[in-house]
């Protein structure tokens, strides 16, 4: 729970800007891309090109890194350095994409984890001196080695690969099983050889691969639990394994089954055949290659559960699972043989997760099958067991994703369609679309989409993908995440909380504005695409406020001057279920829970409030998480019995309470002893916490800290990522003591939590997976770590893997994982990028 609060700290600045960044104290603080620097009202006279005074040189071999340095000379002491990105020659309208003072006259600027901006971007720095006039350095550019020798691409759940001009094969992503064929088990963010394979075509399963080798051998890798190999076992392989006694001319491969085109136009496949995807009559898998009896073909495509097999004649012929018209012979009956799919000849198919499709003779587009999220492209969203026209498409390349399915128009434009909530469309949003939308700006010569990413082969800049970058899928080694504090945009707030994946704001007017995931509609916008810049509440009820809690995929409100909580957002166990938040007609109403409130705190699954002292939950209450002696759901507030209370706490499934006189009482579940009374028996009612004094509180998913008025933390329970910031990882049942801090607040995060200090600086311990600690040093710390480049902090707000701090001047700074627009500085708008060889 946050409250607002005008607050007035005395800041130290040594350098000041008067271009509206909201720069708080000298120091890096990594600012953003795609940020366009506004032009100055009155341009300082000597904000001109100075390349013979400061001249700017780059240190960094072309093409070697994602990190490249610069070096700017001759700057006085106390300097504010901005490194900017395609910037023109009076460092304006470029995107600044990194921040920091100098204290030598030979500043070393290194782009730390720079995100792949075309092959070869401009970069300049732009300076603002003690005596605030300004320069702007010469221009350099960096150039990327990208795969620029690819001829085709192949994507899948969660890895790609790419098939050079010189035959070789490189891939991506997530390796856990083998399928990026490199030897071991290590994901790579950037694209890893294959070796000892030249091949002619590849095709990703959804955790193997396999390739058509020079000579027609194929060659498969990766998990092999139904046979997926072909090798006659059921063996995982981290390298190719050859798939004996077979000469082919085309290959695919998908879920958990693979097929080939014989040099004489037969088909074989092997692998799992619980649908009847091998094709061969039966259900029983196969690790070696089975024929699919009566069919000539020129090509064949594998779905999850289903084959389809271009003839020689143009026709199409499916077999497998038909649960949702998938083969598009008219019905939703499974076939363990070669269905027709009538009125269509095609001259190219391509089979997603549960639907099909195909170029027809006269380029126009049919899909068939699932359309749940839209892959069929016909505007209407659903299902069709025969062929329908993605109307206003003429189509030379199609593919087909897991939900969403892309195609090369004849004038060598790029459109997809379906499921985009990673942005795998490629339009810059992440809306789904019935029918087809323009995507990226590319022009592609091949396309692979995957699950929830898409890939390209360009004519000019090698392979480039979008969508989700989770386990390095897009290949450009781009973080997930980032260390640096980043600046949320035109935000001047007084209060700032974090749910799981969104982050909310108390803007100085008092209306509420939030950012990031939004599936549940937990960012009050009617739109369920997720927000990387702060949005206002879709609703007045919600505006203004003075009190606002994030949870799991809620928000909760309490208004400006008092009165009853408001929350909205939905989850599966919301009070406030989607068709009451999203009813039709377009309004979207906060949901009343018509009780007062003076104090509220919201978890994963459940809120709870202090109206009068007393103490009211609702929501989930699997684990007695609501306090009043029942494992009842309720969908309104309960009391819970014997408490009065200042302060509230909520974890993932248990509840603290801060009582006047400084004792904390807890409920719920307490399997790692997140209750703090020396036992890890759950309970249903509150339950003291011994020999604790308390000002404030805060809880994680599994642990709760407490902040003494001396500045002292105390933590409990989980502690298997240093969560507790003892210094260990054993969970303990009673509270232990944080060394060597002294703070004024608190925030927890699923497993990390942090501690604003009394100098105003954060330092955070815990999970650092998605470097919530602000920090890239190891993956998480026992004991606290400070946050670079952050100070002047009053607050601080963890969410289940990313943290916010609300500064002095008003304006608000995220770091950690950053997936869905959490952080709110416009980075994550999952846009297309280069993949580096």
């Amino acid at each position: 729970m946050v409250r607002r609060a005008f607050l007035e700290i005395e800041t130290v600045v040594s350098v000041s800007l008067s271009l509206g960044l909201g720069w708080a104290a000298a120091g890096c603080g990594k600012l953003t891309l795609n940020q366009v620097r506004p032009t100055p009202s009155t341009p300082n006279a000597s904000s001109v090109l100075h390349p013979a005074i400061y001249p700017l040189s780059l240190l960094s071999v072309q093409k070697s890194t994602l990190t490249p340095s610069f070096q700017v000379q001759g700057l006085p002491s106390g300097s504010l350095i901005e490194l900017l990105v395609n910037a023109d020659e009076n460092c304006l309208n470029g995107s600044i994409y990194q921040i920091q003072s100098t204290s030598q006259a030979f500043e070393t600027i290194t782009a730390e984890q720079l995100p792949v901006l075309g092959d070869a971007p401009s970069f300049r720095v732009f300076a603002t001196l003690p005596d605030s006039s300004t320069i702007c350095t010469n221009a350099l550019n960096y150039e990327f080695n990208t795969l620029k020798t690819a001829v085709q691409v192949a994507a899948s759940y969660q890895h790609s690969c790419a098939l050079l001009q010189n035959q070789e094969v490189r891939c991506w992503g997530d390796n856990g099983h083998g399928q990026l064929g490199n030897g071991t088990i290590t994901s790579s963010a950037t694209p890893a050889v294959v070796p000892g394979l030249s091949a002619i075509e590849i095709s990703s399963g959804d955790y193997h691969t396999c390739a058509l080798a020079v000579g027609g051998a194929v060659k498969c890798w990766g998990l092999n639990q139904s046979g997926e190999l072909g090798d006659g076992t059921l063996t995982e392989s981290h390298l190719p394994v050859t798939v004996p006694a077979l000469m082919a001319t085309h290959i695919a491969a998908s879920g958990g089954h693979t097929c080939a085109v014989l040099t004489n136009g037969s088909v074989k496949c092997w692998g799992g055949n619980s649908g009847g995807q091998l094709g061969n009559g039966t259900t029983v898998d196969s690790p070696i290659p089975v024929l699919v009896p009566g069919i000539a073909a020129s090509n064949v495509v594998v779905g999850g559960g289903h084959s389809c097999a271009l003839l020689l004649d143009g026709t199409v012929n499916c077999w497998g699972s038909n649960g949702v018209g998938q083969l598009g012979n008219g019905s939703t009956t499974d076939s363990l043989s070669p269905v027709l799919v009538p009125g269509i000849t095609a001259t190219a198919i391509s089979a997603g997760l549960f639907h099909t499709c195909a170029i027809s003779s006269l380029r126009q587009v049919r899909c068939w099958g699932g359309n749940t999220h839209g892959e069929l492209g016909d505007g209407s969203g659903a299902d069709s067991s025969s062929p329908v026209l993605v109307p206003g498409v003429s189509a030379n390349l199609i593919s087909a994703g897991f939900f969403h399915t892309c195609a090369a128009t004849s004038g060598g434009a790029l459109q997809c369609w379906g499921a985009n909530e990673s942005g795998q469309l490629g339009d810059g949003t992440q809306s789904p679309s019935l029918s087809p939308v323009s995507a990226a700006d590319v022009t592609p010569l091949g396309i692979a989409a995957g699950y929830q990413h898409t890939c390209v082969v360009t004519s000019s800049e090698g392979v480039k993908c979008w969508g989700s970058f989770l386990n390095g899928r897009l290949g450009d080694a781009a973080p997930t995440s980032t260390t640096l504090p980043t600046l949320v945009h035109g935000l001047k707030a007084t209060a700032l909380v974090t749910g799981g994946d969104h982050s909310c704001a108390i803007l100085l007017d008092g209306s509420v504005q939030c950012w990031g995931r939004n599936g549940n509609g937990e960012v009050g916008n009617l739109n369920f695409a997720g927000f990387f810049t702060p949005q206002s509440q879709d609703d007045a009820l919600l505006v203004p406020a003075d009190i606002i809690a994030a949870g799991g995929a809620n928000t909760c409100a309490i208004p400006s001057g008092g009165g009853n909580v408001t929350c909205w957002g939905a989850t599966d166990f919301s009070p406030f279920p989607m068709a009451a938040v999203f009813p039709a007609g377009g309004i979207l109403p906060a949901t009343d829970m018509g009780l007062p409130a003076t104090s509220l705190a919201a978890g994963n699954t459940h809120t709870c409030v202090i109206s009068a002292g007393d103490v009211y939950c609702w929501g989930s209450n699997d684990n007695g998480e609501l306090g009043n002696g029942t494992t009842t759901y309720s969908n309104t507030p309960v009391l819970v019995p014997g408490v009065t209370a200042t302060a509230l706490a909520v974890g993932a499934s248990h509840t603290c309470a801060l009582l006047a006189g400084g004792a904390v009482k807890c409920w719920g579940l307490n399997t790692n002893g997140q209750l703090g009374n020396a036992t890890t028996v759950s309970s249903l009612i509150p339950v003291l916490v011994p020999g604790l004094s308390a000002m404030s509180l805060v809880a994680g998913g599994r642990h709760t800290c407490a902040l003494s008025a001396g500045g002292s933390v105390k933590c409990w329970g989980l502690n298997a990522n240093g969560q507790l910031g003892n210094g260990t990882t054993l969970q303990s049942t009673t509270p232990v003591l944080v060394p060597n801090l002294a703070a004024h607040a608190l925030a927890s995060g699923d497993s990390h939590t942090c501690a604003v200090l009394l100098n105003n600086t954060v330092k955070c311990w815990g999970s650092n997976a998605s470097h919530q600690l602000g920090t890239s040093s190891s993956p998480s710390s026992t004991t606290p770590v400070a946050v670079t480049d952050i100070f002047a902090v009053t607050s601080v707000a963890a969410g289940r893997a990313h943290t916010c701090a609300l500064l002095g001047n008003g304006s608000v700074r995220c770091w950690g994982e950053d997936d869905s627009g959490q952080l709110g500085d416009g980075t994550r708008l999952l846009s297309i990028r280069s993949v580096i060889q």
